[in-house]
């Protein structure tokens, strides 16, 4: 597996966001020939399609609900025969970025694997939806939703890579519905109905399964989106992150983020502790 090695702290930008497809309907395909070499990074979700390339040491095929990073300084070789529809986030590079194996990345970056098949977890199209509508608008509120989204869909792109817990098929169900609803407090009773469990069942496979309850679980993903918010936004406040990730105030989110990490909102940023 390779990967996308961003330096922390992670301040990246969206400088734009369109659909691209062939044949043509929304706009014309970013690639314009076979071959190509984009100016910037791009974040591409797949919406249908089949896509057969290669670029930056491996060979993609690429269909529906997949994620998939075209890096700055490589050089992509596609089929422009093939029909596609995918969304395309155009994201700004930094010195010190790399494409390399895991084994090879240094302490201290955040690391995106460069295809992901996102497992049936719907927020990562959400997120990019998201950006795309906003990406018409150049004010300075908007433009600051659009890099947050983008740090979002980040930890949500890590996550979904690493997100098997036990090959249970229910289980991963329930992660999923915990996710689509990250800040909402978990109906358990729901939950077990929709995977045919009573709920003391889903309660104790869950807990085999990942080694958390199921709150524990959904505290610490929130915390994990919050390290990504605070990667590519240092400024955040802990009650726009308490706002965002359904913390019932900033309190209560210091006093978790504390909890899971060892230090304060601040003090992890001031030590540039992202994703270690």
């Amino acid at each position: 597996m390779k990967y996308l090695f961003i330096p922390a702290p992670n301040t990246r930008s969206v400088t734009t966001a369109f659909v691209s497809c062939h044949p043509p309907r929304f706009s014309a395909s970013i690639e314009k020939s076979h071959a190509w070499e984009p100016p910037e990074h791009y974040c591409i979700y797949a919406l249908r399609g089949r896509r057969d390339i290669s670029g930056s040491g491996i060979d993609y095929t690429v269909t529906g609900d997949t994620i998939r990073f075209y890096c700055k300084g490589h050089r992509y070789i596609m089929d422009p025969r093939q029909k596609y529809e995918e969304i395309a986030i155009a994201f700004s590079s930094q010195k010190g970025d790399a494409v390399c194996s895991e084994s090879d990345a240094k302490d201290n970056s955040i690391h995106l694997p460069l295809i992901t098949d996102v497992n049936g977890n719907p927020v990562p199209k959400q997120l990019c939806r998201q950006i795309l509508q906003l990406s018409a608008s150049s004010s300075i509120a908007d433009t600051l939703r659009r890099n947050a989204l983008l740090q979002m869909l980040f930890a949500e792109i890590i996550g979904s890579a690493g997100n098997s817990h036990s090959g249970d098929p229910n289980i991963e169900r329930v992660i999923r519905e915990l996710e689509r609803n990250i800040k909402a407090i978990p109906d358990i009773d729901a939950l077990a109905r929709i995977v045919h469990m009573s709920r003391r069942t889903l309660v104790r496979n869950f807990k085999a399964a990942t080694g958390k309850t199921i709150m524990q679980f959904l505290l610490t993903r929130r915390i994990e989106i919050a390290r990504q918010m605070l990667a590519g936004n240092p400024s955040l406040t802990a009650g726009e992150m308490a706002g965002q990730l359904g913390f019932y105030d900033e309190y209560h989110f210091g006093h978790t983020f504390k909890k899971i990490t060892g230090v304060p909102p601040k003090r992890f940023v001031k030590s540039g502790s992202v994703d270690r």
